[in-house]
């Protein structure tokens, strides 16, 4: 395991210093990020906002009725099209954009391993969504350790994000070691 991450790792921050890759990745992200709110935009940010949250199996359970008393189900369900491939877009990104900060302080290679943490956050993405897609499909599915499951990978999924986030940007301000 261990070689395949130095090899992994090498590998991001080969790539990190591409903009072309940079931009690809940042190019499907965005395309990725806009398609989803384009398709649920008649379900409201707010009430996306409120599924992926809540811990509460009544609170879910009476958000999905809503998406079905407003005719707005078949929007949810249709973001999963691209909801599946997002967390490629986005992991791919945030290690790339990780991998960089992590060149430019000059961190070693044996640090390399925090550069997966971005997938495992897709993964627990990849967790809320089949959790969501199937208590929505069927309501009977609405169940308490599907609902704590699932949006507590969400809400872990974003604190590792935002942690990735924060170390990118605290290593991209430190000062660039010097070159003896």
């Amino acid at each position: 395991m261990g070689s395949l991450v130095v090899r992994f790792g090498a590998f991001l921050r080969r790539h990190a210093a591409m903009p072309s890759v940079l931009l690809f990745f940042a190019g499907m992200f965005v395309v990725s990020q806009l398609s989803m709110a384009v398709v649920l935009e008649p379900v409201g940010t707010q009430r996306v906002l409120e599924l992926q949250t809540t811990l509460s199996p009544a609170t879910f359970a009476a958000l999905v009725e809503d998406l079905f008393r407003r005719g707005v189900v078949e929007h949810y369900i249709a973001h999963y099209y691209y909801d599946f491939l997002h967390p490629l877009w986005y992991a791919t990104l945030v290690a790339l954009l990780l991998a960089g900060a992590m060149n430019r302080a000059g961190v070693p290679a044996a640090r390399d391993g925090w550069l997966l943490v971005p997938f495992l956050a897709g993964l627990l993405d990849e967790l809320e969504n089949a959790l969501h897609l199937y208590m929505v499909i069927d309501t009977a599915n609405v169940a308490p350790w599907a609902v704590w499951l699932g949006n507590g990978a969400a809400l872990a999924k974003w604190a590792l994000l935002a942690a990735c986030l924060l170390a990118t940007a605290t290593l991209y301000l430190r000062p660039r070691p010097r070159s003896s």
